[in-house]
């Protein structure tokens, strides 16, 4: 009998030691598990996309925008978060296009603007031109630059002048009154040729989405602002824009008719 009972006493001892053993196995493996799980970085952060370096410019402000901007000026109900809205988005894009027009463009990795060489047409420019800003490292091409911009309608060199009285005056404007104002004059602006001084194309097509037709029907259905562009002026430049473009000549006798495209 006392041989039994310490056959059993050993039994628990052995059993005792097992069962430490089988828990300190089970913690050291569940520490390696999170220890692995600190190190290991969350499946939503390998998934999520590399930031794109490409060349990029400010959009065209949607017509629905302006129609609300100038509806409510008409009501006397003015939106200044609206004109604040309008007023930055074609900022923004008056920068583009004077970026673009000067053979600029800003680095999408540190926003350093700087310009492309000069010396001759872009399409013999060779090799990679890198930004100027030291330490940043990121190239562009010629060709990756044109790509960037063509068939935005960015370019405006014969409406420069529109361009560069919005910066200044818009940047100086105190008042929502006096922001709608800038808005007003340079949504109505045209490119005037350098060559005969004429009105070839309503600048608004460069700012505003919409084909050239449809953005300046868009103006003709705006309200005239008090002390803002005259409308009148306004639809006889536009009569004599169509005429230019239709390669017809002023003539007394050319009806209203001819104010609108086919």
């Amino acid at each position: 009998r006392g041989c039994l009972c310490h056959f059993a006493w050993i039994n628990v001892l052995v059993f005792s030691f097992l069962t430490q053993k089988t828990i300190s196995r089970v913690n050291f493996l569940s520490c390696q598990n999170a220890q692995v799980e600190l190190l290991s970085p969350h499946p939503s952060m390998n998934s999520q996309p590399a930031r794109s370096e490409k060349i990029t410019w400010a959009p065209k402000v949607r017509q629905a925008k302006i129609w609300q901007l100038y509806q409510n000026d008409a009501l006397g109900a003015v939106d200044e978060a609206l004109v604040e809205d309008v007023g930055y988005r074609l900022l923004q894009r008056c920068r583009s296009i004077r970026l673009a027009t000067q053979r600029g463009l800003e680095c999408p990795r540190c926003g350093t603007e700087f310009t492309l060489p000069e010396s001759e047409p872009w399409r013999l420019l060779s090799g990679p031109h890198p930004c100027p800003n030291p330490g940043c490292g990121w190239k562009t091409t010629a060709e990756e630059w044109h790509d960037s911009w063509r068939h935005r309608d960015l370019l405006g060199a014969a409406a420069m002048p529109a361009v560069e009285t919005y910066l200044r005056d818009y940047s100086r404007a105190d008042t929502v009154r006096q922001r709608m104002l800038c808005i007003d004059q340079l949504i109505h602006a045209f490119h005037i040729s350098l060559r005969d001084g004429r009105a070839g194309r309503s600048f608004a097509n460069n700012l505003i989405e919409g084909s050239h037709a449809q953005v300046v029907d868009l103006l003709d259905r705006l309200f005239a602002l008090p002390g803002g562009v005259q409308k009148n002026k306004w639809r006889e430049q536009t009569a004599r824009m169509w005429r230019h473009r239709r390669g017809l000549l002023d003539s007394p006798n050319t009806g209203a008719d001819e104010s609108k495209p086919d």
